[in-house]
C-alpha cells in the first residue's frame, strides 16, 4: 500500500507563517549617523539668558604694571586698555514634512520622537562645524613638514604649544588635539625609528582636562591616546585645509572656547501644510562662540599630513 508522506507545519508563508507575528524593534532605531560633536563637547557653555542676539566678554588688551615698591617710594601705576569681545548669535534650523497619518499612526513609539533625535544628531554635527571654523578663523598656524616622520610631527606640535606658551597676553599650555579621523587612525598606525608607536596610550592614573560627553558619558571623539602630553580627539568636521589634500591639525586649550547655545526647540506645525494634510516638525537653536585668548587655538598644516593618507 502507498502511505501519504506529512510534514511538520513551518514558518514558511505556505505554512505556519501567516500565525508567527513579527518583531519590530521600533524603539531600537539606526540614525543616519553624523561624525561625533567632539570639539563643540568640549567647550564652556555659557548658560542662555533667553534674550539677545550678541554675547559680549569683557577683556583686557594690556595689563596693568606692578613693580617693586621702596618705601616712601611711588607706586607703579598704569591704565590698562580693555574692551569687549563679542560673537553674534547665530540660527541653525532643519525641519521634515510628514503626512498627518504618519504622525498619527506611527507606533508605538512617537514618530515625532524619532523625527526629533534624527535632527538632533544633524544639529549637533552643524554645531561643532560652526564652532571649530569660528575657533580655527582666528587661530595661530604652523607651517607643518613637507613629508611625514615621527620627529617632524613632534616638532609640528610642540612648536605649535610654544606658539601659545609664548605669545603675550595668552600664555596658555594646550589641552586638546583634535585629528581628523582617517589621520588619527593612521598615526596610530605609524611607528618612530625605533619601532615605538607614534601615539601612546595615557596611563590610567593621569587627569586629563576633559570634559564628559553629553548625559556624563565618555568624552565623544577621545583616543585614549595622547601627544607630548596633550589629549587626541578625532574629529570629522575639522574645516578642510588648503590644498585640500591636506588636513588640518588643531591644538587648543578648550577652557578659552565659550559657547553659548539656547535649549533646542521642537516644533510641529500643522497648520502650514494643511491643505494637503501634511505636519511640519521643526528643530532649531542659536549659537555663539568667543574665543577668550585667540593665540590658544593654533592650526598646523602640511603635506605631511594628507587628508586620505595610505595604510598600505
Amino acid at each position: 500500500a502507498v502511505l501519504d508522506e506529512r510534514r511538520a507545519m513551518t514558518t514558511g508563508s505556505t505554512s505556519g507563517g501567516a500565525l508567527v507575528t513579527p518583531e519590530y524593534l521600533v524603539s531600537n532605531y539606526a540614525l543616519f549617523r553624523a561624525f561625533p560633536a567632539s570639539f563643540y563637547e568640549q567647550t564652556v557653555k555659557l548658560p542662555d539668558p533667553g534674550f539677545g542676539m550678541t554675547a559680549y566678554v569683557p577683556a583686557f588688551a594690556s595689563a596693568p604694571t606692578v613693580a617693586q615698591q621702596t618705601e616712601g617710594g611711588t607706586v607703579s601705576n598704569s591704565s590698562p586698555g580693555a574692551g569687549y569681545l563679542s560673537a553674534n548669535l547665530v540660527t541653525f534650523a532643519g525641519e521634515i514634512d510628514i503626512s498627518q497619518q504618519l504622525f498619527d499612526r506611527a507606533g508605538p513609539i512617537d514618530f515625532d520622537e524619532i523625527a526629533h533625535a534624527a535632527l538632533a544628531d544633524s544639529l549637533a554635527q552643524q554645531l561643532d562645524s560652526y564652532v571649530l571654523s569660528a575657533a580655527v578663523a582666528t587661530a595661530g598656524t604652523v607651517a607643518g613638514a613637507g613629508s611625514f616622520t615621527a620627529a617632524g610631527l613632534w616638532g609640528d606640535l610642540a612648536k605649535a604649544k610654544s606658539q601659545m606658551l609664548t605669545t603675550a597676553g595668552t600664555k596658555l599650555p594646550a589641552t586638546h588635539l583634535y585629528v581628523a579621523p582617517t589621520l588619527a587612525e593612521w598615526l596610530l598606525a605609524q611607528a618612530d625609528p625605533n619601532g615605538r608607536p607614534v601615539l601612546l596610550p595615557s596611563p590610567s592614573n593621569v587627569v586629563l582636562p576633559i570634559a564628559p560627553g553629553p548625559n556624563g558619558g565618555p568624552p565623544l571623539g577621545f583616543t585614549g591616546t595622547r601627544l607630548l602630553s596633550t589629549a587626541v580627539f578625532e574629529n570629522g568636521n575639522i574645516p578642510a585645509a588648503s590644498p585640500v589634500s591636506d588636513s588640518q591639525l588643531v591644538l587648543a586649550n578648550m577652557g578659552e572656547v565659550f559657547t553659548l547655545t539656547s535649549e533646542p526647540s521642537l516644533r510641529v506645525i500643522p497648520e502650514t501644510l494643511a491643505p494637503d494634510l501634511l505636519v511640519t516638525i521643526q528643530l532649531y537653536a542659536l549659537v555663539g562662540v568667543i574665543v577668550r585668548h585667540t593665540p590658544a587655538i593654533q592650526s598646523i598644516t602640511g603635506a605631511a599630513y594628507l587628508a586620505a593618507p595610505s595604510f598600505a
